[in-house]
């Protein structure tokens, strides 16, 4: 897999020669944004070397912080969770993980269960006691921190079996949250398809007609020795009452390096490929529509680290290289643009009373766009020059009005625009 990030990387750099797009047009009716931030926690540190690391989530409305110490970790004692209150960023809580050495890339709460997505292990915490109720070990290593997606009292966690840099199979798991019983159940392996299978987390569509939960989940398919534009990607909708498929495509086009999950909206499948973003009816797999972003070469995958956000009729796709794009969910048809200051939003995008977050890693900027019309309403730069926003999640505590961020060394809260 690493050859094959640098094979995209190597390529992306050398072709991307699109001229350096002008600044946004002024903001006609923007808010004051000079006192947004609302507070700023810095990290209890002794060394200088702790960092946050993995998206931030909530519980009980308060954000939940993980926390990477790698001089620590040299002694035996590193990786934390730390739930801040929202209102005031004082600490309420905290505790060290069992597996200190290595990063917590992700989690997800369901009622006070919280599951911890590590390198060796999925771990879910009673968050009433702050003990380990239950371990998952994981023998080979997890794709990064999108390897795991909560949908309700379900994790879903996507692993490689395998030794080398790519692994032959790659598999879907299903965990329960209360009692970390889980099951496989989806594997792909490459004598079946013919490449280097990488599961990607899915999303969950409910059959309006048969009730049916169905998985959509995305695989992207590698070639060891070939190029990018050997690899593909395959796109499955996985019935969970039948243990089925419902439907499967292959060969849909170059896969995204560290795509997180496909996107589903009004019965259909929103997927982001190479320079392209497709779209799919949900009850059969055929191709609604694909439009080809104004981007720099066919065997770039723009997307890296990125996806998707379909909200209110519209797709957002924010290219890592290019700039950020608002598509028509009905007939992909291109509807604004603004320039790629926005790119390196690595993570999910948030939609607030109208309005896009992003936390953009190359500028570390926290940027509110408009999604009516694109204009820019909050470009807010990090209190530190290194380090800057990492491009980490945004999330928004709605009951009290408050957006979370973090960079390498502190926790945010801001007020959104509107």
């Amino acid at each position: 897999m690493e050859k094959m990030l640098s094979i995209l990387l190597l390529v992306l750099l050398m072709s991307c020669g699109k001229e350096m797009m002008p600044s946004p047009p002024p903001c006609t009716n923007c808010p004051d944004t000079t006192s947004l931030l609302v507070w700023q926690h810095d990290l209890d540190t002794l060394t200088g070397e702790e960092s946050l690391f993995g998206d931030p989530i909530l519980y009980n409305g308060n954000p939940i912080f993980f926390i990477y110490d790698g001089w620590d970790c040299k002694y035996g004692s590193a990786n934390r969770v730390t739930c801040l209150d929202a209102e005031t960023g004082m600490k309420l809580w905290g505790f060290d993980v069992d597996d200190p050495c290595t990063n917590i890339d992700n989690g997800y709460v369901f009622q006070d269960i919280l599951a911890v997505n590590m390198d060796h292990e999925l771990a879910g915490y009673d968050l009433n006691t702050l003990d380990k109720k239950w371990t998952i070990p994981i023998y080979s290593p997890m794709q990064s921190s999108f390897g795991l997606h909560g949908i309700n009292d379900k994790v879903y966690l996507s692993i490689s079996d395998g030794s080398g840099t790519f692994k032959p199979e790659s598999s879907l798991l299903e965990v329960n949250m209360m009692t970390g019983e889980h099951r496989e159940i989806v594997k792909f392996t490459k004598a079946v398809w013919g490449g280097y299978p990488s599961v990607h987390p899915p999303t969950l569509w409910v059959h309006p007609s048969t009730g049916d939960s169905i998985l959509m989940v995305a695989v992207g398919l590698y070639r060891f020795t070939g190029g990018p534009e050997d690899a593909r990607h395959s796109l499955h909708a996985y019935n969970l009452s039948t243990d089925t498929f419902l439907w499967q495509i292959d060969s849909i086009g170059i896969p995204t390096n560290n795509l997180k999950r496909v996107e589903v909206f009004d019965n259909k499948v929103y997927i982001a490929t190479d320079f392209r973003v497709h779209c799919y009816d949900a009850f059969t797999g055929v191709n609604k529509w694909s439009t080809v972003l104004p981007c720099c070469t066919q065997y770039a995958s723009i997307f890296s680290d990125s996806r998707l956000l379909t909200i209110k009729g519209k797709v957002i796709a924010n290219p890592t290289s290019d700039n950020m794009y608002c598509l028509d969910a009905f007939t992909g048809e291109i509807l604004w643009e603004i320039p790629k200051y926005t790119a390196t939003a690595n993570y999910d995008l948030l939609e607030y009373n109208g309005v896009v977050y992003l936390s953009s890693f190359g500028n570390g900027l926290l940027l509110g766009v408009d999604l009516e019309t694109g204009e820019v309403l909050m470009k807010e730069k990090g209190p530190y020059l290194d380090p800057t926003f990492t491009g980490e999640n945004v999330i928004v505590n709605p009951d009290k009005n408050l957006l979370f961020i973090n960079d390498f060394k502190s926790a945010f809260a801001y007020r959104p625009v509107r």
